[in-house]
């Protein structure tokens, strides 16, 4: 998370900030032009959503089942084969 928050260049207490009955506010964060894609998308509402929820799955067992499955969602888009569903449901070997 502080990584992230380098990147973004604001604090790790940004991501926390915010309460969740209030609207998302990308303020804080600022990218220079031609930034890394993926700075761009954590600075959007979907990628602050989506890292939010990610964050308050504890089980670390859930979490690589999650990643696996996007990983496997994003080869389907991307190739001409769907994935098995092995694929999905493997631990993550990176």
């Amino acid at each position: 998370l502080q990584r992230i928050a380098e990147v973004l260049h604001t604090s790790p207490s940004f991501f926390f900030e915010q309460n969740e009955s209030q609207p998302l506010s990308l303020q804080g964060l600022a990218l220079p032009d031609g930034a890394d894609p993926v700075a761009e998308f954590l600075r959007t509402k979907e990628g602050l959503v989506l890292n939010r929820a990610f964050l308050k799955i504890a089980d670390p067992d859930i979490r690589e089942t999650i990643i696996a499955l996007v990983k496997a969602m994003a080869q389907a888009e991307s190739g001409p084969a769907l994935p098995s569903i092995a694929n999905i449901t493997r631990p993550l070997l990176e």
